[in-house]
């Protein structure tokens, strides 16, 4: 063995003008050895020739090194596209482990269509957890505690032995050692307790099976290879002799798959590998043959109870539901790298691939009211015993306490999902994966285009009129997309117990398996998502709910058992921001400070300006640091002077997040990246009660700078849209624009008055009526009479270029109107807008309580 091999990182960015992409392999553990890596590289929406060199090849990371990379070429035109990405994977390593991530994306960003890359949300956590290892295990996949002898859990590893452990001493004992006949290549994967054990004493195991002719072989075809070979479903009972710690010798029965026996049954006598790409995409599946007689005459195109494993997504998740019935995810076992026919078989409910199977745990058979069983049919066809199709990898399965099935799936190059659906679902794979908001998406190497031939395929499943369920989440790759982004999902379970915060009381644990983060959702709110806690390296492969309420994980990678240690972060208030007040602000940058002692290490910036000259002056940021930044003033290219006469500009800074302030309303502050001409649909990560009050600024922009505002409209209790509009017949388009957003929690539809800290403040909207003329304000007489507002047009009634300006009198009223770029004729009067916006008595620092912790 040479240690264990994965690509560095799972994305990376590379600019269109950069002659090479640099994509590079890691190892770790045992190095004393080379070890060759074969990789394949494909094209998502980038193109093979057009955008970069594809292709196949090999790399050696020579012995003594931990590291090698290669180059691929980038090609540029002068095409101004979105952001294009191809895909780097690993196809087999010559020695040693292959560990995730084993797919890399690499986005090329477009040089005459810049592109601003949105940030993952923070990953800050509102808990302390530590992992407290109990005991080491080789490569565990599966565990479970023993009913009824709480101390005592049962492990299954993918070598193919199961062990049971004293989680109170560490002592551990063998169960039962099938290593002989399971295939290492993709080894054991699942294993189950009978609910009633030990009155019903059976462990229950999924596994890649070596048949006994692999004993004579060598290479693919011979012990622990990683060529084609097929699965079994086994039932093992445990000897009341032994305190049902060690299995009955000769109790083996298998229940799935039992129609495949020798190397004879599996394409190429095992001695092909599917994953090691496209030469091999003509041959036929092992599941398309040796049909039997009475198979043929009965028309069917599928071998019957018989679980195909051609490529790398064998599945294995298993559970017992509520009626007392077993469940076992099947992966589709098609090759993860290169666009493989076989997949379509997961469509097909004749075929086990790709489901989830529901059948009667003593005898393996399918159920009358399975959703695919036909009156008259034998309970050993394979459509019997299906329960939910449509899927790659189902690695994990659970319920939940109310009985509700869940399924994590392990995604192409694009999403990973968490499904939750009726009996006879489909969740759509290989035509569809998840996306989220209700969208589906067509993975690359699936769409139906003339060079994968996929056409006719997609002819009938459309033809079909499919009725797909949409995932319940789905969480994409890209660091472009909103969200948090997951590489390779895997599910655990839904937490019932108290050992925990209240907090935690329901909510799904799950992790990235490739990201090394572990997150959990509301399984009754699907925008719940919460990263939880990370630890260096691959994340935890399994989690379940121990006796005594704990959350239990196992990290196949280092082999470590142990619990969870979780306690609430108890929130701090601290300053998250300032009002200040910057005077002589003209077309030069002016650099300004958020106060003593107040820094920010993501601040968002909120401003009005005052009224000097009749053009539509847009206030933007510069130099941004920890305790300041610099604002100047942009009038558009149209004005005669564009050096603005010296006015006074208010900013309010606020840092990033979510935060409870004042009297505890609800604060939302963050940033969103607008393309040229892009309409955006901003979803709000609070749980606001009702449309909140919303303030927006143009922050920065990217290229040449020039007169830009952003502008904003639909706004409702989860969200708004917003575009970012330009100078109009400048002939250029908008720069990519970072614009800033405030929503927070407007209290009293009236004059809602409050004090933050010490400062006097209050939250204004004007109504429908604002237009080019001056509109005033009622401020309440706590503000003052020297008044710094942040504030911003929230409509979007007329589309001509158009910012907001204030003017404080001296008396402290305040008064507002729509500036547009062009100057209305004279007796032509603006479509009213309305207005939003926050007065402060003056200027000072701002806390608040951090909501994400």
């Amino acid at each position: 063995m040479t240690g264990i091999v994965s690509l560095t990182a799972t994305e990376l960015n590379v600019n269109e003008t950069d002659a090479f992409a640099t994509v590079s392999f890691s190892r770790s553990g045992n190095t004393t050895g080379a070890v060759t890596i074969s990789y394949l590289i494909i094209g998502d929406e980038a193109t093979i020739g057009q955008d970069f060199v594809g292709g196949s090849g090999t790399v050696v990371i020579p012995a003594g090194a931990q590291q090698a990379s290669i180059q691929i070429p980038i090609n540029d035109d002068a095409l101004s596209e979105a952001t294009e990405a191809f895909i780097v994977s690993i196809l087999s390593v010559s020695s040693g482990t292959l560990n995730a991530p084993r797919t890399t994306r690499v986005n090329i960003l477009d040089d005459e269509n810049p592109v601003i890359i949105d940030p993952e949300p923070p990953l800050t956590s509102r808990y302390e957890v530590t992992e407290v290892e109990l005991f080491e295990a080789l490569r565990p996949v599966a565990m479970q505690f023993m009913p009824g002898q709480d101390n005592i859990m049962f492990v299954a590893d993918q070598i193919g032995r199961v062990w049971s452990y004293d989680v109170e001493t560490g002592v551990r004992q063998r169960f039962i050692d099938l290593s002989d006949e399971v295939g290492f290549g993709r080894g054991l994967n699942g294993m189950v307790l009978h609910p009633n054990f030990p009155e019903d004493p059976y462990i229950y195991l999924y596994y890649s099976v070596d048949p006994p002719e692999t004993a004579s072989e060598t290479g693919l075809a011979g012990p622990d290879g990683d060529g084609n070979r097929f699965q079994w479903l086994v039932r093992i009972e445990a000897d009341p002799a032994a305190d049902y710690r060690r299995a009955i010798p000769g109790s083996k029965v298998i229940l799935l798959g039992g129609e495949g026996q020798s190397l004879d049954d599996i394409s190429g006598g095992g001695a092909l590998r599917f994953s090691e790409g496209e030469i091999h995409k003509d041959l036929p599946a092992s599941d398309q043959i040796n049909l039997s007689p009475a198979e043929i005459a009965a028309g069917l195109e599928y071998r019957q109870n018989f679980i195909k494993d051609d490529g790398d997504h064998t599945g294995g998740g298993m559970a017992f539901g509520p009626d007392g019935m077993l469940y076992i995810g099947i992966g589709d076992n098609a090759a993860f790298n290169f666009p493989d026919p076989r997949a379509f078989s997961v469509q097909d409910v004749n075929s086990l691939n790709g489901k989830i199977l529901r059948i009667d745990p003593m005898t393996g058979e399918g159920l009358t009211d399975n959703p695919f069983y036909r009156p008259g049919d034998s309970l050993d066809l394979n459509r019997a015993k299906v329960f939910q199709y449509g899927l790659r990898n189902p690695y994990q399965i659970s319920f939940t306490g109310e009985g509700e099935l869940v399924v994590t799936d392990v995604g192409h190059s694009s999403y990973e999902e968490i499904n939750i659906g009726a009996p006879g679902a489909n969740f759509g794979w290989p035509f569809y994966e998840g996306a989220d908001f209700d969208r589906l998406n067509i993975p690359p190497n699936y769409r139906p285009t003339t060079d994968n031939g996929f056409q006719d395929e997609w002819d009938a499943f459309l033809a079909s009129n499919p009725q797909i369920t949409l995932p319940f989440k789905g969480y994409s790759h890209r660091d472009a997309d909103p969200g948090f982004q997951v590489q390779a999902i895997i599910g655990g379970v839904e937490y019932t117990g108290d050992r925990y915060p209240e907090s935690l009381r329901g909510r799904y644990f799950f992790s990235d398996y490739a990201g090394g983060d572990v997150y959990t959702i509301d399984l009754d709110d699907r925008d719940s998502t919460e990263f939880l806690y990370s630890e260096p390296g691959v994340a935890p492969l399994r989690f379940i709910e121990g006796p005594d309420g704990y959350i239990y994980y196992q990290r196949p990678v280092g082999g470590g058992i142990g619990r969870l240690e979780i306690t609430e972060i108890e929130p701090q208030e601290r300053t998250i921001g300032s009002v200040i007040q910057v005077e002589g602000v003209d077309h030069n940058a002016r650099s300004f400070s958020y106060g003593a002692g107040v820094e920010l290490e993501n601040p968002v910036f909120f401003s009005t300006v005052t009224q000097v000259g009749g053009y539509a002056v847009a206030v933007h940021f510069g130099g941004i640091r920890e305790t300041g930044a610099r604002v100047f003033l942009r009038e558009p290219a149209a004005s005669p002077n564009p050096n603005h006469a010296p006015e006074t500009v208010s900013v309010v800074a606020l840092e990033e997040g979510a935060w409870t302030v004042s009297d505890g309303r609800q604060l939302l502050v963050g940033v969103v990246n607008v393309g040229s001409d892009a309409v955006v649909t901003v979803q709000f990560d609070l749980p606001f009660d009702r449309r909140p009050l919303l303030i927006t600024q143009i922050q920065s922009t990217t290229g040449e700078p020039e007169w830009a505002v952003a502008r904003t409209w639909g706004l409702t209790e989860t969200g708004f849209s917003l575009r970012v509009q330009d100078e109009r017949g400048n002939g250029k388009d908008a720069a990519p624009t970072t614009v800033g957003f405030m929503a927070i929690d407007y209290l009293n539809l009236g004059a809602d008055n409050f004090e933050w800290n010490d400062i006097a403040a209050q939250a204004f909207s004007s109504g429908t009526r604002v237009t080019q003329r001056w509109t005033g304000i009622d401020l309440g007489a706590s503000i003052g009479t020297d008044p710094i507002v942040a504030a911003s047009i929230v409509t979007y009634r007329d589309s001509n270029p158009a910012n907001l300006r204030a003017d404080v009198r001296d008396d402290g009223s305040l008064s507002v109107r729509v500036q547009q770029q062009e100057p209305l004729p004279d007796g032509v009067e603006r479509v009213p807008e309305r207005v939003h916006g926050i007065a402060f008595e003056g200027e000072g620092a701002l806390t608040g309580v951090d909501l994400l912790i």
